[in-house]
């Protein structure tokens, strides 16, 4: 007879936006949400973002469907020089939507972060062709 499962302790967490609750369109391509306890700047796709500490930006433009693009991130803790948190290469489709969360790694240096992200991937709005 089979044996059933342990059961294991979770814990679900909330966060709240503020006053952006309302305005917020998770829409097509990427948006960030810092909290960490300094800012943290992002470039990719020649475009460049400040994400204020405890704060959320969207990263907008004309980027290619279903093309890599190039990532960085800068930590810029209080007291501390700026430090490159993250370099790498996303990945961009007009079929997804990406939500990025920065957070502080506890038990490090100053301005390092971990990066988590969420993909959703969409409906294109075309309808397909019969």
């Amino acid at each position: 007879m089979a044996q059933e499962p342990e059961p294991v302790n979770i814990t679900f967490s909330a966060f709240a936006l503020g006053e952006r609750v309302s305005n917020i369109a998770f829409l097509r391509g990427s948006q960030t949400v810092n909290f960490a306890d300094y800012p943290v700047a992002i470039e990719l796709g020649g475009q460049r973002e400040m994400i204020k500490s405890n704060g959320i930006t969207d990263i907008e433009g004309k980027l290619e469907s279903d093309q890599y693009y190039d990532k960085l991130m800068i930590s810029l803790p209080k007291e501390e020089k700026p430090k490159r948190a993250f370099q790498g290469q996303i990945y961009f489709s007009s079929e997804q939507r990406m939500l990025y969360f920065v957070y502080q790694k506890t038990n490090s240096r100053p301005g390092t972060i971990k990066l988590s992200g969420i993909t959703e991937t969409i409906r294109s709005e075309t309808p397909p062709a019969k």
